[in-house]
C-alpha cells in the first residue's frame, strides 16, 4: 500500500503548531481575565473552565491535521494512520504550547504570580467554606503554583498534556479518516 507511507509529519507539525498557539491564546486570554477581575468568592471562576476550553479547542487539531494530509496527497487513509497523524499532533501542540508559554514568561514575568495572587484572592472571598479548609485550599495553589515554576514540574505539565493531547487527538484522526480521506476502492466496510 504505498499510499499509507504519504509522510505525515508536516501537516501533523504545521496543525500542531497553529493549535499551540491557539491553545496558549486562550491560556493567557483566561488567565488574564482572572487578573483583571475583582474577587468574587465564587468557587466557579473562569479559570474553572479553562481547561474545558482548551480540551475544546485542542479537540479539533487531529481532524484538521488529517485533513491537511489528505488535501495534501489525495490518497486513502486507514484508521490507524489516522490515529497516528492525531497522536502526533497532539504530542506536537503540547510540547509548542509550553514551549510558548515559557517563551511567555520571558515576555510577562509576573504572569503566574499575578494569577496565583489572584486565585488566593477569590479563595480568600468565599464566605462559604470554614476558614481551615480556605487555608488548605490557598496552599494547594501556591504549592501548584510552586510545582509549575521548576523544570521538573514543566516537564510533567507537557508529558502530561502530551499523553492527553495525543490520546485526544488519536480519535479525532480516526474521526478525520471518516470525515475526509477519500474512500479506496478495495475498502472493505
Amino acid at each position: 500500500m504505498e499510499t499509507q507511507n504519504n509522510p505525515f509529519f508536516n501537516s501533523a507539525l504545521i496543525v500542531g503548531m497553529i493549535f499551540a498557539f491557539l491553545t496558549t491564546a486562550t491560556s493567557l486570554i483566561v488567565g488574564y481575565s482572572v487578573i483583571n477581575s475583582e474577587p468574587t468568592g465564587s468557587l466557579v471562576t473562569p479559570s474553572s473552565f479553562s481547561f474545558v476550553i482548551i480540551c475544546f479547542v485542542v479537540l479539533f487539531a487531529g481532524m484538521f491535521a488529517v485533513r491537511h494530509h489528505v488535501k495534501e496527497y489525495e490518497s486513502p487513509l486507514q484508521m490507524g494512520r489516522g490515529a497516528v497523524i492525531g497522536l502526533t499532533t497532539g504530542v506536537i501542540t503540547a510540547v509548542f504550547s509550553t514551549v510558548l508559554a515559557l517563551v511567555w514568561q520571558l515576555i510577562d514575568p509576573a504572569f503566574n504570580d499575578n494569577m496565583m495572587n489572584a486565585l488566593i484572592a477569590n479563595f480568600e472571598a468565599i464566605n462559604e467554606i470554614p476558614d481551615a479548609q480556605k487555608e488548605e485550599m490557598i496552599d494547594g495553589i501556591y504549592t501548584q503554583f510552586q510545582k509549575q515554576a521548576t523544570v521538573a514540574g514543566q516537564l510533567t505539565a507537557m508529558a502530561t498534556n502530551a499523553a492527553f493531547y495525543g490520546i485526544l487527538n488519536a480519535l479525532t484522526g480516526m474521526l478525520g479518516v471518516k470525515l475526509f480521506a477519500p474512500k479506496s476502492t478495495n475498502e472493505e466496510l
